[in-house]
């Protein structure tokens, strides 16, 4: 796939969120951590097929570091449930809601 292709990730469908209760947690941790929820944008660099016969994309994006630290380039391989094309009013900000599957 050339070249990349505009698209949005739902974080939380990328890595679902942990159950535990975070209460234990030392601020530090909670400060620093990912915030790994809402619609992210990122570029689609490639497809793959897992053994179990599901797809993830190769995605290139920035995610947000909890507390307003900035944020973290990242290349991850993402489930194409939490994938889906940038519309084009979206270009140059945070993806918004909609539908899923492959870009």
């Amino acid at each position: 796939m050339t070249p990349p292709r505009a698209v949005v990730v739902d974080l939380g469908a990328m890595l679902p969120a942990n159950t535990a209760p975070t209460t234990g947690l030392p601020m530090r941790v909670v400060q620093a951590g990912l915030r790994l929820v809402g619609d992210q944008d990122g570029e689609l660099l490639g497809w793959a097929r897992v053994t179990d016969g599901r797809w993830v994309g190769l995605v290139r994006m920035e995610v947000p570091v909890a507390a307003h630290r900035g944020v973290l380039p990242m290349l991850q391989w993402v489930p194409a449930t939490a994938i889906r094309p940038r519309r084009h009013h979206q270009e140059g900000g945070r993806g918004e809601g909609g539908g899923r599957g492959r870009a």
